[in-house]
């Protein structure tokens, strides 16, 4: 199982939020819109958020060109919400799935 399926499992039907570091630049930016179109394409509705501001034109400019939307959030927005880092994912015993029976490498 790669770990795209394995994130896919662990979300399930829910809608995920997908943060960036505060203050984004492109990098983060684009990070963020290849895993939020990867979910979008598995049928997840993804939002990206952001702390901070954008502050760097050309990352204004990418957003604009790309038509990538985001979100500003503060520390109160998600108070209710569980949270997962994508580094949980190296990690998994933590979550319940079930095994399809093959391993990986029997993958195409």
């Amino acid at each position: 199982m790669t770990k795209l399926e394995e994130l896919i499992k662990i979300i399930g039907d829910e809608s995920v939020y997908i943060q960036t570091h505060n203050y984004p630049d492109q990098d983060a930016l684009a990070s963020a819109y290849g895993l939020k179109c990867l979910l979008e394409a598995k049928g997840i509705e993804a939002t990206i958020c952001y702390k901070g501001q954008v502050d760097k034109l050309n990352t204004i400019a990418m957003m604009e060109d790309l038509n990538i939307a985001i979100v500003y959030i503060d520390d109160d927005d998600f108070e209710d919400v569980e949270e997962y880092d994508i580094e949980d994912l190296e990690d998994l015993e933590d979550f319940e799935y079930e095994d399809d029976g093959e391993d990986d490498e029997d993958r195409a």
